[in-house]
């Protein structure tokens, strides 16, 4: 059937072709069901037999966590030591509570988070606004709140 239509067979060549190629859709978004539906698309485009969805499933999620690990490095790169630590410090518990500073920070008004004294030097991080991770921070912002309208 495949050499009927001139099909060609899903093999190792293609699972890293194909997961290069989704890589930079996953950098913009982290929901597997759109990266499933792109290599589809994809792989008919290159006349390429689609494989089982569990196969497609893996390759989505692999290249799920390496976009996640690129993004973290490249926001994470430039930050010094200090504002590292300072970044850190939003992840403890604090003063005996069950959620961390971030957690209670990102938390809407009125959720029953405990109020808690917050220093400044815990929800403001001082780095350069010069720092190139910015304009991507920027673009992913973009992205992102263009794809959830």
């Amino acid at each position: 059937m495949q050499l009927h239509y001139g099909l060609r067979s899903f093999g190792i060549a293609q699972y890293r072709s194909l997961a290069a190629w989704l890589m930079p859709t996953a950098l913009q978004t982290n929901r597997g069901v759109v990266l499933v539906r792109a290599g589809i698309d994809e792989l008919g485009r290159r006349s390429v037999v689609v494989p089982r969805l569990a196969v497609l499933e893996r390759l989505c999620a692999e290249v799920i966590v390496r976009s996640e690990r690129q993004l973290f490095e490249t926001l994470t790169s430039d930050l010094s030591d200090g504002q590292r630590h300072e970044l850190d410090t939003l992840l403890k518990l604090r003063g005996g509570s069950k959620v961390s500073t971030f957690t209670w920070l990102r938390s809407p008004p009125g959720t029953g988070f405990e109020v808690i004294e917050v220093p400044r030097s815990a929800w403001m991080v001082r780095v350069p606004a010069t720092m190139p991770c910015f304009s991507q921070v920027a673009e992913i912002s973009r992205l992102a709140s263009s794809a959830v309208s």
